[in-house]
């Protein structure tokens, strides 16, 4: 191990092997104790020190906060790169909770490090940082907010004057309106109880009118996996036109369509209906509109009585 090679920094007491010959190294390293929080401790991994907000210098923070609903604790990788020569050195997790910031490098001396941090962003959020950078006269530069999850800088220490902080800010993703069953669709169709937002609407490349999208919908299936998916497939466009979010289901209604569009022709009712499409082949597209409009995917239930 030469002289850039990294030295860990560990609270007293938890030193084990390699003290002697770690200590002669150069002065970089996963963070260790931080004197202004003595009594805070290490991740099992080690190396690692729970810490301020506030920029530290030859220091590089991680923190970690949540915009609507708080999420759980989030992993993020620290990679560094010490020579700054495209390779990376030095790699490892560290798990971080909503208002917690991690110390996770020093360094002393006139090195450069290139260190990126990426978080492991959790479902139902998107993710985006703002990084702080501790210039040499100790002055702060805040940088614009990034949308994304990974965050590179190169920690220079000439001085002992500049420090890095990165915030991760998970956001979370509000469904925007509800859904209703097919059944509904199905019965508030004509009357007093007409809901429906349209009088047409294209299956499958095709234009129905209303009257036929609502003989479609009583139609018996009688074992025709076309006229199962057909009829979630108009629940879950019209839910749609009614404003429920499709940002879980419309990759699913593209394929349903697709699907009946490779079906061939114009939907007849029969019997027998055709075209035909046996049930093990649109059942999983049918499942998936299915839970869509039955409020299991994402966006919640209406309620039979209406949106």
């Amino acid at each position: 191990m030469n002289h850039a090679s990294i030295r860990r920094i560990a609270n007293a007491g938890l030193l084990s092997l390699g003290v002697a010959a770690l200590g002669a190294c150069a002065n970089e390293s996963p963070a260790g104790p931080d004197a202004e929080k003595p009594s805070l401790g290490f991740l099992p991994a080690g190396g690692v020190q729970l810490t301020t907000n506030v920029l530290r210098a030859e220091g590089f923070k991680v923190c970690k906060t949540y915009s609507g609903a708080v999420g759980p604790s989030v992993t993020v990788t620290v990679d560094v790169d010490q020579l700054n020569d495209g390779d990376v050195d030095t790699s490892f997790p560290v798990t971080v909770a909503n208002g917690e910031c991690w110390l996770v490098w020093e360094a002393g001396g006139l090195v450069t490090d290139e260190i990126t941090v990426t978080e492991t962003v959790p479902g139902g959020y998107t993710a985006s940082f703002v990084t702080q950078v501790m210039n040499a006269d100790n002055s702060t530069t805040t940088k614009a907010s990034v949308a994304g999850n990974a965050a590179t800088e190169t920690l220079i220490n000439s001085g002992g004057q500049r420090g890095v902080l990165v915030t991760f800010t998970n956001t979370e993703i509000v469904a925007t309106g509800c859904t209703l069953t097919q059944g509904y669709w199905k019965t508030h169709a004509e009357g007093k109880k007409d809901a429906w937002p349209v009088a047409t609407l294209t299956i499958g490349g095709i234009v129905y009118t209303k009257a036929e999208l609502v003989a479609i919908m009583k139609a018996p299936t009688a074992g025709n996996g076309l006229l199962s998916l057909v009829q979630q497939l108009i629940a879950a466009k019209l839910n749609v036109i009614e404003g429920a979010d499709d940002s879980d289901i419309a990759d699913e209604i593209a394929d349903a369509d697709a699907m009946i569009d490779a079906a061939g022709g114009k939907i007849a009712l029969g019997p027998p209906s055709s075209p035909f499409i046996d049930p093990s082949t649109s059942s999983a597209l049918n499942n998936a509109l299915t839970a869509f409009n039955e409020g299991n995917a994402g966006v919640p239930h209406c309620g039979e009585g209406g949106i």
